[in-house]
């Protein structure tokens, strides 16, 4: 017995309503840009880019310049320990929010000793606590504080034998020898 066909209406279903997803626009970097970069080491630091031969000075901790967009990617693809120690850090959050520099960002993260200040307030902890915040601290944070404990004895203002023999155990160094040179 053949089927009956179901009669047709007029009635034209609704169109199915897509949701609008705006894709957020990622900043395009040119060579040229300038991204400011903060150090993280006490003293002078330079930097001699061999892609534009510019010369970078920063003049102590807490200093900010601007670099290129190129130099700061020439760096990164040859691992300068100025990057990944890290000696400075990026300031421009939106280049560091890119996949190519998450693991620079990485690096960043938790990164909440960035003055000169704060290192030697770790620095004038016991030395109990000091050795449990070193223990705590992330690699390149250490970098920060050995610099200022460095500059610290250099200038006659952490003369404690028990500290830098501390600071020595955790981060690997011979401010030791330093001190008692």
């Amino acid at each position: 017995m053949p089927r009956k066909a179901k009669p047709v209406t007029d009635k034209v279903a609704a169109p199915i309503e897509t949701p609008v997803v705006e894709v957020p626009q990622v900043k395009e970097y040119q060579p040229y840009d300038l991204i400011p970069c903060q150090s993280l080491t006490s003293g002078e630091m330079f930097y001699s880019s061999p892609k534009s031969n510019t010369m970078y000075k920063w003049d102590d901790n807490g200093s900010i310049i601007d670099v290129t967009y190129e130099d700061l990617l020439a760096m990164k693809q040859s691992h300068s320990e100025l990057m990944y120690r890290p000696c400075f850090m990026i300031m421009d959050k939106e280049l560091l929010a890119q996949p190519r520099w998450m693991d620079i960002a990485k690096i960043y993260s938790g990164y909440d000793i960035i003055s000169l200040s704060d290192a030697e307030k770790v620095i004038n902890l016991d030395v109990n606590s000091l050795s449990k915040a070193l223990n705590r601290l992330t690699p390149a944070m250490r970098a920060v504080i050995c610099n200022t404990a460095a500059d610290m004895i250099e200038k006659g203002t952490l003369d404690s034998i028990a500290k830098i023999k501390a600071i020595d155990e955790v981060c690997g160094t011979e401010l030791y020898t330093l001190a008692f040179k």
